[in-house]
């Protein structure tokens, strides 16, 4: 399933917007699909290279923290799912990797907020 990809220039709140409405995201919970699209998101951020002025301090504390709260967010809402889960059925290795990737950027923004 060909995931969708940010466009030059697009906004967050827009390619997250295209990529949960995509068709292709369709096999994938609400959930999932918020933790892909993140995902495939912040992946793109950290290759990308900045255009134009560099943010200000201010500015870039502000998207680092909306983002730690997008991706904490999106995190609970698996841990809400697992919990959630009949006794007996199994997590699936999806839904465990998506866990740990979201933890692990959650961990990661604030350490880059503390940093700041």
């Amino acid at each position: 399933m060909p995931v969708p990809t940010p466009d030059a220039g697009e906004s967050e709140d827009d390619f997250i917007s295209r990529c949960m409405a995509d068709p292709a995201m369709g096999e994938y919970d609400q959930d999932q699909r918020a933790a892909v699209c993140y995902s495939t998101w912040r992946e793109r951020s950290a290759t990308a290279k900045p255009k134009g002025a560099a943010m200000s301090e201010r500015e870039r504390l502000s998207e680092l923290r909306h983002r730690r709260a997008v991706a904490l967010d999106a995190w609970k809402a698996l841990l809400k799912q697992d919990e959630d889960r009949p006794d007996g059925e199994p997590m699936s290795d999806d839904v465990k990797i998506q866990i740990e990737q979201l933890e692990n950027t959650v961990n990661d923004l604030y350490a880059r907020i503390q940093r700041l």
